[in-house]
């Protein structure tokens, strides 16, 4: 490495995990719109990455997700190969979303991730409800097909807000 060379030269290009909304680009800011318009290779779900194809550049490579182990494998071989990725999301990725597992299989330098709202934000904010006490669970079954362990299935009493539900403790809602 000569005194121009940098240790971040060296480093492969972060894999940007971009959270979309419903009305596709027009809720995505200028650093997700330049990371889209930039990328070499767009994974997102058939929804998304039709949302905003206008977007993608037309030589980057699409790739629907089809499990999460899978994703990370992409994107490891998007990056040894010096390509800019972005994986497309719903919402908040962090918010029970793929960034959580990405940051765990790739590790947290290799990734940046440029939110949105989350559902639960939006949920809140359209009934006027707080949110700081919430108590929420992601709603996706865990499965083998998106990389995860299958999760137990439990019955579980109401499922609204305790401020909401103080009538119904003790039965099912």
């Amino acid at each position: 490495m000569n005194d121009s060379t940098s240790v971040s030269d060296l480093r492969p290009p972060r894999c940007r995990i971009v959270g979309v909304l419903d009305d596709g680009a027009a809720s995505l800011g200028a650093a997700a719109l330049q990371a889209l318009a930039d990328a070499d290779l767009v994974i997102g779900g058939k929804r998304t990455l039709a949302l905003l194809e206008a977007r993608i550049q037309p030589e980057a490579e699409r790739r629907t997700i089809g499990g999460l182990a899978a994703v990370a494998e992409d994107i490891r071989q998007a990056q040894a190969a010096g390509k800019r990725c972005v994986v497309l999301a719903t919402g908040d990725p962090l918010c029970h979303g793929i960034a959580g597992y990405l940051g765990m299989q790739l590790c947290l330098d290799a990734i940046e991730v440029l939110p949105n709202l989350s559902t639960i934000q939006l949920a809140c904010a359209r009934v006027g409800l707080v949110w700081q006490d919430l108590r929420s669970r992601a709603s996706m079954r865990r499965t083998p097909a998106n990389g995860r362990a299958p999760a137990p299935r439990r019955r579980t009493g109401c499922t609204r807000w305790r401020s909401r539900c103080a009538a119904t403790r003790g039965s099912r809602c």
